[in-house]
């Protein structure tokens, strides 16, 4: 393995370290990207009680994966398409028991949301909406929509997260764009 800190914004030694199964050296590439990966699942599979156990997924998926890793990319890039590939497929296999989801979630809901503070509820409300709004858009351009619009990331670094030209990511983007602002005009949230 060649990997370059120019390239990948790592040292090598903490690559090779993260390969070797090097426990400290996993510890670390957790605490630095834990709360990144965290907000990519939860963007991309919106507010489920799931996310931890989709979050728990990712990294044992970078663990098992890691040493497949060529340097090819930075390595932030890398554990971000696995995220947002592990997410995806959650999704996928969530569709086939949304029903109990739906009903899982209300209840969690019902149970962690303070009672007393309405705004605070009423914000959830609007969350939910959006993400169900996001929901019906096709995952290709959801995915896409989510990474620049909730994650802030460059339509470059997007491209190379979902593998596609930086073309198809500006056309994604777009058209996610419009659908996003007919829905919300239509559901009267703007």
């Amino acid at each position: 393995m060649s990997v370059s800190k120019a390239k990948t914004g790592v040292d090598e030694e903490f690559v090779l370290a993260c390969q070797k199964g090097d426990h400290a050296a996993f510890r670390r590439l957790y605490n630095e990207y834990k709360h990144k990966i965290v907000g990519i699942v939860r963007n991309v599979i919106g507010p489920t009680a799931d996310l931890d156990d989709v979050v728990q997924t990712v990294f044992v998926e970078i663990y098992k994966s890691i040493r497949h890793y060529k340097g090819d990319s930075k390595l932030s890039t890398w554990i971000y398409r696995l995220s947002v590939n592990v997410a995806l497929q959650h999704i996928r296999r969530a569709k086939r028991r949304r029903w109990f989801i739906l009903t899982s979630d209300t209840e969690v809901l019902e149970r962690t949301l303070p009672v007393d503070i309405i705004g605070q509820v009423e914000g959830r409300q609007m969350l939910q909406k959006i993400y169900e709004l996001l929901d019906t858009i096709k995952p290709k351009k959801r995915t896409v929509y989510i990474l620049h619009e909730l994650q802030g990331m460059d339509v470059d670094e997007i491209s190379e997260v979902v593998g596609v030209p930086t073309n198809t990511v500006k056309s994604r983007l777009f058209h996610a764009r419009k659908e996003m602002l007919a829905k919300l005009a239509k559901a009267r949230m703007m």
